[in-house]
């Protein structure tokens, strides 16, 4: 008598073709998960696309309440000016 894996619903497929389906189906699977993932890596790495999504986010900020973004602005240059300086007085000892 030929024993019968009770998890797989009786066909009328030899065991064979049922194992080939799911192995076919869990690789099709795979590939998907694998392709989503490398699109996120690449979303991820994609830096002109993220400076464009940060810079999209900065002038809708900066038309909504131009305060927060110009003081970031000042600080920023404040911290520039300040580095620059700092190395400068470096070199000259």
């Amino acid at each position: 008598m030929a024993s019968h894996d009770s998890s797989q619903p009786d066909t009328g497929k030899p065991d064979a073709e049922l194992g080939m389906s799911r192995l076919k189906l869990e690789a099709s699977v795979a590939r998907e998960e694998l392709a989503q993932t490398l699109d996120a890596i690449e979303d991820k790495l994609n830096v002109p696309a993220k400076a464009k999504q940060v810079w999209r986010g900065v002038k809708h900020q900066y038309r909504e309440d131009p305060g927060p973004v110009l003081a970031t602005a000042g600080v920023t240059a404040a911290a520039l000016v300040s580095a620059v300086a700092f190395l400068v007085r470096i070199r000259r000892g």
